[in-house]
């Protein structure tokens, strides 16, 4: 018996140990402008959240976004699209889906010169990076493809209900608690 318990309790402390390395997705809020100028047709505001991975210390992986963008020569009174789908890596103008955060992490900036790319509901495309220090928006609709430079991107963590890690250990250390109680019963 004594073996059986002391085995039990083996499994519980492995199974909690490679548990506890799983990465939980982090998701990030993001939204952009364009820079204000009533001449240009090439305006874009848009805001939502990014489903990320972190691949390594400050590098995350976009695996899924949603959101809307409002695209027109006046921002304000822009026609609305939503966020339809994330382009697979390569999927558009050689977007990596990479996020930097904190933008310390890269040059202070949140995208890389491939950036990410998603596709609207309307069939266009969007594409968010930085190209020498400067955030851009590139836009494709309709075969033809236009350009915002100096544009405005915020990115922030949003808050986790529920630290995955974390959760698990306080459930492996109350089970090992109840192995103990148990174990302590049975010597008796």
């Amino acid at each position: 018996m004594k073996k059986m318990s002391l085995l039990s309790l083996g499994l519980l402390l492995g199974a909690v140990m490679t548990s506890t390395s799983a990465f939980a997705d982090t998701i990030f809020n993001f939204s952009f402008n364009s820079p204000s100028n009533p001449a240009s047709a090439n305006q874009f505001s848009g805001s939502g959240q990014f489903t990320t991975t972190l691949q390594s210390t400050g590098v995350y992986l976009i695996t899924g976004v949603t959101g809307t963008i409002i695209e027109g020569s006046n921002v304000g009174a822009g026609a609305t699209e939503s966020i339809s789908s994330l382009f697979a890596v390569g999927g558009f103008n050689g977007n990596d889906n990479l996020l930097f955060f904190p933008t310390s992490s890269h040059s202070n900036k949140a995208f890389d010169g491939s950036g990410v790319s998603f596709l609207l509901a309307d069939g266009s495309s969007l594409r968010l990076y930085n190209n020498n220090n400067q955030n851009l928006i590139e836009s494709v609709a309709n075969g033809h493809s236009s350009f915002s430079q100096g544009s405005t991107i915020t990115i922030s963590q949003a808050v986790s209900p529920v630290p995955e890690p974390g959760s698990l250990a306080l459930l492996g250390t109350g089970a090992l608690g109840i192995v103990g109680v148990i174990r302590r019963k049975l010597a008796v």
